[in-house]
């Protein structure tokens, strides 16, 4: 229904249904140390009824809640149930680096799972705790450690790409898989499909 940053039940299954493979869903905690689909505690509270300001509700709770009214809200066992039915799907999450809380909560094959990773001593961290494919959030300013520790997947803004086409092409032609978020251009896609991934 136009509208972002559900990571419900129901934006799940209409991804799905349209074919796409790779799903990612928002992942934060809970009180009680959950994985939950959720962009934010703030954007959760804006969209559902959920919890006083700065509050965080447990897991029983959470599941309790309907965002815009009328959506179901995920957490880590329906992401389970999710992939293990569905056998072919790519779990990207973004927003936890809670790594051990990761390899705890999702039963499904890990090579089935990229996980987002923000700052360069959590991408060591991901490695040391087995995370398979760690997606290293990056931009241009790290070239240098991006290419000394052979980084070879990556997620960069589009504006960033844009500005930087030339040398995230060579990146690309080496072999990094690159991801760009935070655009829907469609000329976008057509023009740089190529080297993004």
């Amino acid at each position: 229904n136009n509208l972002k940053y559900t990571n419900s039940l129901e934006a799940i299954n209409n991804s799905i249904k349209l074919g796409y493979k790779l799903i990612e869903i928002d992942l934060i905690e809970t009180n009680d140390l959950k994985l939950v689909g959720a962009h934010d505690w703030d954007n959760f509270r804006s969209i559902s009824k959920c919890c006083k300001d700065n509050e965080i509700p447990k897991l029983d709770d959470f599941r309790n809640y309907k965002i815009y009214d009328k959506f179901t809200t995920v957490d880590y066992k329906k992401i389970n149930e999710i992939f293990l039915n569905n056998k072919d799907l790519i779990l990207v999450t973004d927003k936890t680096n809670n790594f051990d809380l990761i390899n705890t909560s999702f039963t499904f094959n890990k090579n089935r799972l990229i996980v987002e990773v923000f700052g360069k001593e959590n991408y060591f961290k991901a490695i040391k705790n087995s995370i398979k494919n760690p997606m290293y959030s990056t931009n241009i300013n790290e070239l240098d450690f991006i290419k000394k520790y052979n980084i070879k997947l990556i997620a960069v803004h589009s504006k960033d790409f844009i500005l930087n086409k030339k040398i995230y092409k060579e990146l690309s032609d080496n072999g990094t898989i690159i991801f760009v978020y935070s655009t829907n251009d469609t000329n976008f896609f057509k023009e740089n499909k190529n080297s993004v991934s």
